[in-house]
C-alpha cells in the first residue's frame, strides 16, 4: 500500500509578495493551485493514501484539499512556523 505525504505548511517566504496571505500551496500555475498538481501527481504514482501537512492558512488549504480529493488525509502542523523538521 503506497503512501504520499505532501508537506504544504510553510510560508513560502521566497515567494515574496505572493505569499503574504495566500500560502503557496494555492498559488495558481496554469489556472491550478500547486496542491493540485501534487494530488494528482500522488495519485498518478498509485499513492493509495495521501497525507497533506498544513500549517499556514491551514484552513483553506484544506478546503482545497478536500474539495479536489476527498480521500486524502489533511492534518495540521502547528508549528509550521518554527521550521520544517517539526
Amino acid at each position: 500500500m503506497a503512501q504520499a505525504i505532501i508537506m504544504a505548511a510553510g510560508l513560502g517566504t521566497r515567494l515574496g509578495d505572493l505569499t503574504v496571505a495566500l500560502p503557496k500551496a494555492l498559488i495558481e500555475v496554469a489556472d491550478h493551485p500547486l496542491i493540485d498538481y501534487a494530488l494528482a501527481f500522488a495519485a498518478d504514482v498509485g499513492a493509495e493514501h495521501r497525507i497533506v501537512v498544513g500549517g499556514f492558512c491551514h484552513r483553506e488549504v484544506a478546503r482545497r484539499v478536500t474539495s479536489r480529493d476527498s480521500d486524502a488525509v489533511v492534518v495540521e502542523n502547528s508549528d509550521f512556523r518554527k521550521g520544517n523538521l517539526l
